[in-house]
């Protein structure tokens, strides 16, 4: 590398070692300069080659020279260089004000693009510890295909925009009876313009948790009235590992609702060396939004990384048709105008899980889908499906624990429906239940041959409620409800998951 305080000297002008920028780094005299010769670009922290070519300028990679037959080429560190980026654990990243020239060790000179960090990454271990990448505008391309050491971690938060302040008048949790968690705001605050937006509640007992907004005035008592997910608690303190606990807020708690930056659609795949004893995440994705300005999108997002130490998404709006992979997916809805979601684990790629393969690959805790859901090798924790077809099983493994709420709103449709070689796994003896409505000919739970479900405690009780709906636990051929001695479903991490 060249040394950054030397000074070269050539036939021509005096030619410095080092510049302070790529701007500077443009307009160099080239008079007498060799082909190769080397200057070090400080605030990249790299070293630039001059060279003859006609090629494409790429932005802090192959740079405008004074001579346009010759191009500066940024020498990229590979893994195992001593790469001074790698030790930097804070990175701010701001695509409306910052710079691809800038440190990103603060906010006030944040890097504009997550592409310029993994540039600057090199595709080396990430070994120094935690790395916290703070967005505070959207970014086009969230993904990451990185390589972790043992102790490596990645957080990435995304800062949302808070549009208005509210105070709790009541809570109801959901129960047998109120299928839905229900707010009241004391403030005659319209919702209707935050339908699918996302609420944080900042004091009392569910300070930190937060929930979306999924119906607007559900039992006509005033627009300052929704049904909404269950509060879950995501990260109280920036830098603090999220919890994924359920917290009931209550009057007169505070909150504030929320707008989450566009992201794109994410794919995160990690690649870990030997998870240490304590079980951790090795990527956790807090406050994202998924291509929420394209209706209808034909997008996935995908989560891969080692069964103990799972990536994980916190709090995010997905819309998009597909989330596939591995990992956990907490607090956060799914939506996909008015079609179901894909749910679809792949813990083990070249094996679809059956009754006696216990693994689940994604796990989706007091998680939304709107408009229902398609589920395999999933665990469903207290989820809500809100609208739509409910909830289908595709082949492969379903699990349920804890309650859930089916709340089917599509004529004709069962609110759980079991197809093909689906299977379903009841891990408790709690409640499945739902709203099917004006649909006399369908009931709350339908299992398709050869479909098979299996409580591993006792039979939930399944209701369907609603113009002539019928109620049953169990109906349709080659199926049985029954005690299971199924082994509890290894979670992919120890930290954050309640046990249910």
């Amino acid at each position: 590398m060249f040394p950054a305080a030397s000074r070269a000297y050539q036939a021509g002008p005096v030619v410095p070692g080092s510049v302070a920028n790529l701007t500077e780094l443009s307009t160099i005299p080239l008079t007498g300069l060799p082909e190769g010769f080397p200057v070090w670009v400080v605030s990249l922290q790299q070293e630039a080659r001059l060279r003859t070519s006609a090629a494409a300028l790429i932005a802090n990679q192959i740079i405008a020279s004074t001579d346009p037959a010759r191009r500066w080429f940024m020498q990229a560190y590979g893994p195992g260089d001593a790469n001074p980026w790698l030790t930097q654990l804070n990175w701010f990243f701001n695509s409306a004000t910052g710079s691809d020239e800038a440190t990103g060790a603060a906010a006030g000179t944040a890097l504009a693009t997550l592409a310029e960090w993994k540039r600057r990454m090199g595709g080396a271990v990430l070994s120094a510890g935690l790395y916290h990448l703070t967005f505070a505008a959207a970014e086009a391309d969230p993904s990451l295909d990185v390589e972790l050491s043992g102790a490596g971690q990645i957080w990435i938060d995304v800062t949302p925009t808070t549009i208005a302040n509210a105070t709790v008048a009541a809570y109801t949790a959901p129960t047998d009876i109120a299928e839905y968690a229900y707010l009241v705001l004391v403030e005659a605050l319209d919702l209707t313009p935050s339908l699918n937006r996302r609420i944080r509640f900042t004091s009392g007992p569910a300070a930190g948790c937060v929930s979306f907004i999924q119906v607007v005035n559900p039992t006509g008592a005033g627009t300052n009235t929704a049904r909404i997910t269950q509060p879950v608690l995501l990260d109280p303190a920036l830098g603090t590992i999220p919890q994924g606990a359920i917290i009931a807020p209550a009057a007169p708690n505070t909150l504030v609702v929320e707008t989450l930056f566009d992201c794109g659609a994410p794919a995160i795949k990690v690649t870990k060396g030997p998870v240490p004893a304590t079980s951790q995440r090795s990527v956790v994705v807090s406050g994202l939004a998924c291509t929420q300005a394209t209706p209808a999108p034909a997008s996935q997002v995908s989560l891969e990384g080692p069964l103990g130490a799972a990536v994980a998404f916190y709090g995010c709006n997905l819309r998009t048709d597909k989330v596939l992979g591995n990992g956990y997916v907490v607090g956060c809805k799914t939506r996909n105008d008015g079609a179901p979601s894909l749910l679809q684990g792949n813990g083990n790629a070249d094996q679809v899980l059956t009754i006696a393969t216990t693994t689940a690959a994604l796990i989706f805790h007091s998680c939304c889908f709107d408009s229902g859901a398609d589920t395999s090798n999933v665990l469903l924790v207290d989820v809500l499906a809100d609208g739509g077809t409910g909830v289908t099983c595709l082949p492969g493994k379903t699990e349920f624990a804890g309650v859930h709420n089916m709340i089917c709103d599509v004529l004709a449709t069962s609110v759980l429906q079991v197809f093909d070689a689906g299977v379903v796994i009841v891990k408790s003896g709690g409640s499945l239940y739902g709203t099917n409505n004006i649909a006399p000919a369908e009931r709350g739970y339908y299992c398709q041959a050869p479909g098979v479900t299996f409580s591993v405690d006792a039979a939930p009780t399944i209701t369907c409620t609603g113009a002539g709906g019928v109620d049953t636990r169990i109906c349709g051929v080659n199926n049985a409800w029954g005690a299971y001695p199924v082994a509890a479903t290894p979670q992919l991490s120890t930290v954050a998951i309640p046990v249910v």
